[in-house]
């Protein structure tokens, strides 16, 4: 009996060895030194941001100058605050994930796609008077998966003001 539950316990040990890691929920923290969205000590718990995490901002003004991704699972919420990102944001690019925009909070990025990859679905929602999300050139909404865009509550979404376009559909351009 003593020899089954060693085989069983070392069985179980190695099998948790080989699972993927898990999602971490992280909240923006506003450090007064940085307002780089991928610098790992602005989130709590700090840490490097995996695309499957659940990451809540509802202070400061955090900036990325490289992708903003929530893809497998992941999360992105934006309360009341603004995120600037001089390149995209992507909301399903591979896996489930989703995104939310409320309570006057704002997204202001070069491109975005919600639902980019075979398979992949992405859900984004703007709701609420002063919510908005302002993608300078294109916004592509189910490219190659399945995408949802959401405007509720006095939401606003605009796109296009550098000569950018909406697309909806497969292999959505413009």
């Amino acid at each position: 009996m003593k020899r089954a539950i060693q085989i069983v316990c070392a069985a179980a040990a190695v099998a948790a060895m080989n699972l993927p890691s898990m999602a971490t929920t992280r909240t923006w923290v506003d450090n007064p030194g940085s307002t780089d969205w991928h610098f790992p000590s602005n989130w709590s718990p700090a840490g490097t941001l995996s695309t499957l995490d659940e990451l809540r901002v509802f202070t400061g003004s955090p900036t990325a100058g490289a992708n903003i991704k929530a893809n497998g699972g992941g999360s992105i919420l934006i309360n009341g605050v603004t995120l600037n990102s001089s390149e995209g944001v992507y909301v399903g690019g591979w896996g489930t994930a989703s995104g939310r925009v409320e309570a006057g909070g704002d997204i202001v990025c070069r491109f975005a796609n919600v639902g980019a990859d075979s398979g992949s679905v992405g859900v984004m929602e703007i709701d609420g008077i002063g919510s908005t999300w302002q993608v300078a050139q294109q916004l592509r909404v189910g490219n190659r998966g399945d995408g949802t865009l959401k405007i509720t509550g006095g939401g606003v979404v605009t796109c296009g003001k550098s000569g950018g376009f909406l697309a909806v559909g497969e292999d959505a351009y413009g």
